[in-house]
């Protein structure tokens, strides 16, 4: 048994020697490199996407971006960051926690990649359960089956050692030191636990995980924090210890037997890639049966996995074991933690270690026995599924009477067993990675929270002004029609939304828009405009009074890096501006009948609602939503707001909605918006209109009111309401098939006298409309005009606004 255990630890040595870190550490340095330092410039993204912005049930996969991060980090979350941690100062000194942040900073990326990889070459087995990770993308993206197969034999392998062996002989010593426990004892209950759990599967493994993952980590924290804030005045000390000796020997010191910086790098590494397990492939089996289409979105959730694992939680362990001096003392593994919490909270400190090491053991058995299970499914299909997970829940109870220092160094081989395959694959698709995230940012700038949604009804996507939105669905003539005949639902997530708040909020929005707020009660809205100095149009918005204190402005999605900055130049001292756009999603609902559609998910109260006003309460009595009545259509028109990630079902639940004669509400694109708000003569906002243009040009001079003191523009708007504008927004309309685009010349009476601003037929009315900049001689009401466009002139009338005025509007049952 001494030969044997001697073979074990020179292994392991070899195995974590030098060059394997260095491969490690370079594939990840590469990764970051070849992603642009995505761990860095994502990180936000990453955490938004988890907390459910872009979920979308009804997408091919097995659990949600949240589940899969959980169940990874139920795997990963477990003895390595309290007993592993304590291991690698027990042997490696305080310098190897920077040694573990290194592999941790440079394991994000390469979790990223590995994650991005797993989604972008799954499949689906014949029961419909989704199947990825290195065994996949090494055979399908490498053509090297051999080693994908090698891959996925350590994996089953590793899995028993690392995810079962290492973790129910960690607990079980640990309850028998601590508390006499018998070891047989928790290792039966950990067994019977635990399959319970893996009977079910990846569904029933990620409920329990994304359910328990949160508790274990919040309890752990705690139990760190206070450690730390009874020893607060010793951590800068203990931050000076891990970076000085990540580069330093430390001789030996009370019981610390002493380390060189190599042992001291080895220990790191090794303790930092067994806690989050950047590098060795497990992680992306997990997150490969996410729900989304989109691989690097995933890449982002799973790359949140060694930040928190070890920047975050391997972090506390080591701070705690440091301040608390227990570090020098010749103590190793879960006693030296558990000391480390005697002494910092007594008896409790050792229950806390005794709870959190029973969670993070339990969650990683179950998240280990998934990667296990899926890797065997990979070299033999189904038909050992069974045998497996009796044989891991055998092997729970086995666990117990293994002796832990050949456990480690068990785990620590199987570990490098799995890597090697899966850095070869990494290394050779690096090229597929750094394409995929280039250009997944070039074609989504920014995203709605909807963005699943419209993926999964198969929207054809487009870029909008930096937003990637839906341009249609069944097809623009159809929407355009829904619109006019029943209803559609639009998402308008990407217009820009502003709280503003304080004791000066009237003062500022009053000097901010050119038409008086004090027409305005709560709950009204104000369709107004923004204009600069010289009293050039910033934007046309929406002016929502909450209170004289507490406004809410809805500004267009192509305007707001302008507006927004505007806001922030003029800000009152006693005024707080916050940008909600990405906390907020925004639905509109569209159509003669969007009122049947909206009605059942209503409080009795909405039966109230006004023509430009609107209401704060619920969506089916549990999602806060507003909801005001505009429209951008020239059809009845009601707005939700809910939260960003309550937008995907707020938006299904509307959507899955048959009035009583079975219509459906159909959801609608970019394209029919524009030919809709066109056919009602509305403007587009940098479009239409910009700031080279006044209120009195683009026929919107009603707005501006002079009754008001003072209001940012007013002295240019008075000199210029003086005179005749020089042009004039006409609309017109045009006879012929041909089609109008912006820029395209106008020409009155042989000459050029504009530019077209927007063109489009109409499928209301059956004939070709536009809008057009147009010197103001020729913009009269039945002024002949001629518009080119590809080389040819088509004659055209200039008419009045709007091309389509609606039926009376439809009132809520029992309103007014």
């Amino acid at each position: 048994m001494l030969l044997f255990e001697e073979f074990v630890t020179r292994l392991s040595d070899f195995v974590w020697g030098p060059p394997s870190i260095l491969l490690l550490i370079g594939t990840g340095i590469l990764l970051s490199f070849r992603t642009g330092l995505i761990q860095l410039k994502k990180f936000g993204l990453g955490l938004k996407i988890i907390r459910g912005d872009y979920d979308d049930p009804g997408i091919a996969g097995d659990v949600s971006h949240y589940q899969a991060l959980s169940t990874a980090l139920a795997a990963t979350i477990g003895t390595g960051n309290i007993v592993g941690v304590a291991t690698a100062i027990a042997v490696g000194g305080p310098g190897a926690v920077f040694w573990m942040w290194i592999t941790a900073l440079v394991g994000m990326a390469t979790k990223y990649s590995c994650c991005l990889l797993a989604l972008r070459y799954r499949t689906t087995d014949p029961s419909g359960h989704i199947s990825g990770g290195p065994m996949y993308y090494l055979e399908r993206g490498l053509g090297l089956k051999a080693l994908g197969r090698l891959f996925a034999l350590c994996t089953v392998a590793a899995a028993l050692g690392i995810g079962n062996l290492v973790q129910s002989h960690s607990a079980a010593d640990y309850l028998h030191n601590t508390f006499s426990i018998p070891q047989g004892v928790t290792s039966v209950a950990l067994a019977v636990l635990v399959g319970l759990v893996i009977i079910g599967g990846i569904r029933r493994i990620a409920h329990v995980a994304s359910f328990l993952v949160p508790f274990m980590c919040a309890f752990y924290t705690l139990a760190c924090l206070v450690v730390l804030v009874l020893n607060i005045s010793k951590i800068p000390e203990a931050l000076g210890l891990i970076f000085k000796h990540a580069f330093t020997p430390l001789g030996a010191t009370g019981g610390f037997l002493g380390s060189s910086v190599l042992l001291t790098m080895r220990m790191g590494v090794a303790r930092g890639i067994f806690s989050n397990e950047a590098g060795l492939g497990s992680a992306p089996i997990a997150h490969a049966a996410a729900k989304t289409k989109e691989p690097v979105r995933e890449g982002l959730v799973a790359m949140m996995g060694p930040f928190i694992d070890t920047i975050l939680v391997c972090t506390l362990t080591a701070l705690v074991i440091i301040t608390t001096g227990v570090w020098r003392e010749g103590l190793d593994g879960a006693t030296l933690s558990a000391q480390a919490f005697h002494r910092g909270l007594g008896i409790w400190g050792e229950r806390g270690v005794a709870l959190s090491l029973l969670l993070f053991v339990y969650t990683t058995i179950i998240g280990w026995f998934y990667y296990g299970d899926r890797a065997l499914y990979y070299l033999t299909g189904p038909r050992y599924a069974t045998a497996y997970k009796w044989l891991w829940t055998s092997l729970v109870a086995v666990g117990a009477v293994v002796q832990l220092k050949t456990v480690w160094n068990l785990a620590d081989i199987a570990n490098g067993f799995m890597a090697f395959p899966n850095l070869v694959g990494l290394i050779g698709l690096s090229g597929v990675v750094s394409k995929s995230t280039r250009d997944y940012f070039e074609r989504v700038k920014r995203v709605t929270p909807l963005v699943g949604t419209h993926e999964r009804l198969g929207g054809r996507m487009t870029d909008f002004h930096g937003w990637y939105l839906p341009l249609q669905y069944s097809g623009i003539l159809e929407e355009h029609r829904a619109v006019r005949q029943v209803a559609g639902l639009f998402d308008a997530s990407h217009l820009a939304k502003i709280h503003i708040t304080g004791e000066d909020a009237h003062s500022f929005v009053q000097k901010l828009v050119v038409s008086d707020l004090s027409r305005m009660g709560r709950g009204d809205i104000l369709y107004t405009l923004i204009t600069n100095e010289k009293g050039g149009v910033l934007d046309d918005i929406l002016v929502y009074m909450h209170s004289h204190r507490h406004y809410f402005l809805v500004t267009n999605a192509v305007q707001s890096a302008k507006v927004i900055p505007w806001l922030q130049k003029h800000r009152f001292p006693n005024t707080q501006i916050r940008d909600a756009t990405q906390a907020l999603g925004m639905l509109a609902l569209q159509g003669p009948r969007a009122v049947e559609f909206l009605e059942p998910y209503l409080k009795a109260s909405y039966k109230r609602l006004k023509l430009y006003t609107f209401e704060q309460g619920t969506f089916q009595n549990k999602i806060p939503v507003l909801v005001s009545r505009t429209g951008y259509t020239g059809e009845d028109g009601f707005e939700l707001i809910p939260p960003a990630g309550k937008s995907a079902w707020v938006w299904n639940t509307l959507s899955n909605t048959l009035l009583s004669d079975g219509t459906p509400l159909v959801p609608c694109g970019l394209g029919a918006r524009d030919t809709l708000r066109l056919e009602a003569g509305n403007l587009l906002s940098g479009q239409d209109f910009d700031e080279r243009n006044n209120p009195f040009e683009i026929g919107l001079g009603k707005l501006v009111h002079f009754e008001k003191p003072y209001f940012l523009g007013r002295p240019a708007l008075a000199r210029l309401h003086a005179r005749e504008p020089r042009t004039r927004l006409a609309a017109f309309t045009l006879k012929g098939r041909a089609i109008p685009r912006s820029g395209n010349p106008v020409f009155g009476a042989g000459a050029r006298a504009g530019e077209v601003t927007s063109g489009s037929f109409a499928p209301t009315l059956g004939y070709t409309i536009g809008l057009a900049h147009i010197d103001s001689s020729f913009s009269a009401p039945g002024t002949e005009i001629e518009i080119e466009t590809r080389g040819q002139r088509f004659p055209g009338v200039v008419t009045s606004k709007p091309f389509y005025r609606r039926r009376a509007l439809t009132s809520l049952k029992g309103a007014h």
